[in-house]
């Protein structure tokens, strides 16, 4: 089970992928982008997740939304 260090920013990245569900997850990804997330990071997170390039947010476990979010926002000493 993964921990989550910052509940706070963890319920506003959630509200932010799911605000537009038309979309496919990297494109709202994309759209977050900031001094927080790098540009290559996004492809990293959905390679080593195994997400497909199209999938949207509503079919991601919270696990895996969990993992999403660690990997984007806090890189470095995951555990």
């Amino acid at each position: 089970r993964s921990e989550i260090r910052d509940l706070s920013s963890f319920n506003e990245f959630v509200r932010a992928i799911f605000i537009h569900r038309r979309k496919t997850l990297r494109n709202q990804l994309s759209h977050l982008h900031d001094q927080r997330i790098h540009a290559g990071s996004i492809d990293v997170a959905f390679t080593e997740l195994g997400l497909s390039a199209n999938c949207r947010a509503e079919e991601l476990t919270v696990e895996r939304l969990v993992r999403l979010f660690q990997m984007l926002y806090h890189p470095i000493g995951l555990s």
